[in-house]
């Protein structure tokens, strides 16, 4: 099975930051929100589609067994603030646990190069 045919069937939400203004779209996701859609992941899959992320819900961290290339990460809390943005986290890599956090969303890598978001800063997921 490849990766399209198995994310396509897992709920499609977007992914906002949250600015002064007005909330700017930042990418389409995939939801993993039950235990095995988590523990799959995107392992032995290829990249995810552009402008594509895959959320796992109820995570604090993340490995990248079985990963074959590196992602961007944001940690956040269930009140949607930011804990901590890794960029290009590699392959065979074990996050450290952000006890704070409920959400990861993965991305892949370089795509957070140039969006200007902090630690601090808020996701909205809809």
């Amino acid at each position: 099975m490849n990766k399209e045919s198995y994310l396509e069937k897992y709920t499609k939400k977007e992914v906002f930051i949250k600015r002064d203004e007005k909330n700017e779209k930042l990418c389409n996701c995939y939801v993993a929100d039950s235990f095995w859609k988590r523990f799959r992941g995107l392992m032995m899959a290829s990249e995810l589609p552009e402008n594509y992320s895959l959320l796992l819900t109820k995570t604090n961290s993340i490995h990248m067994f079985f990963m074959n290339y590196p992602l961007d990460i944001i940690f956040f809390t269930k009140n949607g603030e930011i804990i901590e943005i890794l960029q290009n986290f590699p392959r065979r890599a074990v996050s450290k646990i952000y006890s704070k956090a409920s959400f990861a969303l993965e991305l892949k890598a370089g795509f957070l190069k140039d969006k200007n978001l902090a630690k601090g800063d808020t996701l909205i997921v809809e």
